[in-house]
């Protein structure tokens, strides 16, 4: 029940447990794998449209949990960067630790239900809404576009977000340049096996597209050794600055 996120669904939905219950279940009737086929997107922007649209995808988002390393983070490690942060529980883990936390959803319904949970906890002060629909952008929906790129991060997260975008590769780039000197990059990544026909893979969990993480993060990003959470967790530091982080496994939130 972490940051009873039930019990948070059930109030800002008004459904019962029953129905709450049937809806986590990915492969029920009303779970995400059913509506992506439904909708069976068939290019970049139509994938990017059923996530920003998806009126499932917030159960399915609701069970993550808190990463680990969230509970080493103090208020001088902010702002931190909780990309396409979902039902927001890191970044209501972050706040409760009076860190400076910048959420970004493409999707209305997560974001609502964020802002929700953060003012049944007093937490928003703490919090700002980045507008995915940004100046940057042009105003068209573009979370990627929406990021500063100007070395203001202390921390990113990116928690089983990078799975689900075609050409991932352009969303790290641009969340490196965000990152400041000695920040930490926290990202857990389960893709999917290759495509046979990777330019025309509109899968809930995407390919690597023959670009490893390693070169999606460049030169100045390395590999903190020592670090581990949740199946593919793994945390890389830019080069330069303060450590945030070290050597070790977290304990359990």
């Amino acid at each position: 029940a972490h940051y009873h996120v039930f019990e948070d669904l059930a109030l800002f939905t008004g459904l019962d447990s029953e129905a709450l219950s049937e809806r986590i279940r990915r492969k029920s009737v009303y779970g995400v794998d059913q509506e992506h086929a439904f909708w069976n997107p068939r290019s970049t922007g139509e994938l990017a449209w059923f996530y920003a649209s998806s009126v499932t995808y917030l159960f399915n988002v609701a069970v993550h949990r808190p990463v680990r390393p969230v509970k080493s983070f103090v208020p001088g490690n902010g702002p931190v960067l909780d990309f396409a942060g979902g039902a927001g529980s890191n970044t209501i883990a972050l706040a409760k630790r009076d860190v400076e936390v910048h959420y970004i959803s493409i999707n209305s319904l997560e974001e609502a239900f964020v802002r929700f949970r953060l003012n049944r906890r007093m937490l928003s002060d703490l919090v700002t809404f980045l507008d995915p629909r940004s100046a940057r952008s042009g105003g068209r929906l573009d979370a990627v576009a929406a990021l500063p790129g100007d070395g203001s991060y202390g921390a990113i997260l990116a928690i089983d977000v990078l799975e689900h975008m075609p050409h991932y590769k352009r969303a790290v780039r641009r969340m490196v340049l965000s990152l400041r000197p000695g920040g930490v990059f926290l990202e857990n990544t389960p893709f999917a096996e290759e495509s046979a026909n990777p330019d025309e893979d509109f899968r809930i969990h995407l390919s690597l597209g023959n670009v490893t993480m390693a070169a999606a993060m460049g030169p100045s990003m390395k590999v903190i050794k020592g670090i581990s959470f949740d199946a593919y967790g793994r945390a890389w530091r830019k080069a330069g600055g303060d450590a945030i982080l070290q050597k070790q496994i977290w304990p359990s939130l």
